[in-house]
């Protein structure tokens, strides 16, 4: 008779890291593809980061996701800050004069915005809304928010005036309390002036908003006095009130907002010299990382709701000449 065959067994071991491996591969697999999904289908991850191409143009910014971006625009020793949402826009100011056809431009052929839900001037200072009357003139706005002016005796309101009355469009004085939506965000007016203060800054319509778990304060030039006149939330990013100077940003004021992140809208080498060191210093102390514009040129915030991604820009409205 011949031999019996020998019956192959099963080696134990060698079956425990076939399942292990296989294991291994399947999450590893899963992983990838989920992750590589999200690489392509959701907008929050999308690098919104600016920067200058070799032909001198702009590579443009996608402000028309789900998410939050907004521009602190660097326009020299004054102030311009883009906000959107999906596809809703708010402006707040417009630079000094000569910064207005610059934003508007940019705005139009770069960012593909050619209609605002929102603008704001946030008072009657001419690095607030000197550039305002050419953003009337070039671009679709929807409401236009502005504190009260019967009379006034310089020309940057009346040249705003002019313009919005050109296109029908209606200046609106908001007042504390009142609030409003960009797209899924919501924004309550903090602080605003319609008795015409001596000190415009004190006018200043203050911004607090909301979108998602964050919450995001635009000061204008807004003083002390306007700090103390009420409590504050807090907050996840600050716009520093008037460009940094000692007038703003008190140690009661800071110590309620506990900002983390602080935006300074300020020119190089300005005859002001702002921001104050002093105002610096009491920023950091709360915990709050500075950004500045005559540092660091336009800064831009993204956000999905639950954090904020910064990056920096080239980009420069600045209508005035540097050196």
């Amino acid at each position: 008779m011949g031999r019996k065959k020998k019956k192959n067994k099963l080696n134990p071991n060698k079956i425990l890291i076939y399942i292990l491996t296989t294991t291994i591969f399947l999450l590893f697999f899963s992983f990838y593809t989920e992750k590589h999904d999200l690489h392509f289908t959701n907008l929050n991850e999308i690098d919104i980061s600016s920067t200058l191409a070799t032909n001198n143009t702009v590579t443009p910014i996608d402000t028309h996701g789900t998410g939050l971006v907004i521009h602190f625009f660097d326009v020299g020793q004054a102030d311009s800050i883009l906000i959107s949402v999906a596809d809703k826009h708010m402006l707040i100011d417009a630079g000094n004069n000569s910064d207005g056809n610059l934003i508007a431009q940019y705005l139009t052929n770069n960012l593909k915005i050619t209609s605002l839900d929102y603008v704001i001037g946030t008072h009657n200072h001419e690095d607030h809304i000197g550039g305002l009357d050419e953003i009337i003139k070039q671009i679709e706005i929807k409401n236009l928010y502005m504190p009260y002016v019967s009379v006034t005796s310089t020309n940057i309101y009346e040249n705003v005036e002019k313009a919005a009355l050109d296109k029908n469009l209606e200046i609106i004085n908001p007042k504390i309390g009142d609030f409003f939506n960009l797209d899924t965000s919501r924004i309550e007016i903090m602080n605003i002036d319609n008795n015409e203060p001596t000190n415009k800054n004190e006018s200043s319509i203050v911004l607090e908003m909301q979108f998602g778990s964050l919450k995001y304060l635009f000061t204008g030039d807004t003083e002390i006095e306007n700090e103390n006149s009420r409590a504050w939330n807090d907050i996840d990013v600050l716009k520093v009130a008037h460009h940094g100077s000692n007038t703003s940003s008190s140690e009661k004021f800071l110590s309620q907002a506990k900002p983390e992140i602080a935006i300074v809208s300020v020119g190089p080498n300005n005859s002001y010299n702002l921001p104050k060191e002093s105002i610096l210093n009491r920023i950091e102390k709360v915990g709050a990382k500075i950004y500045r514009t005559d540092r660091d040129g336009t800064i831009i915030i993204k956000s999905d709701g639950t954090k904020n991604d910064i990056s920096t820009s080239d980009v420069c409205l600045d209508g005035n000449s540097r050196e």
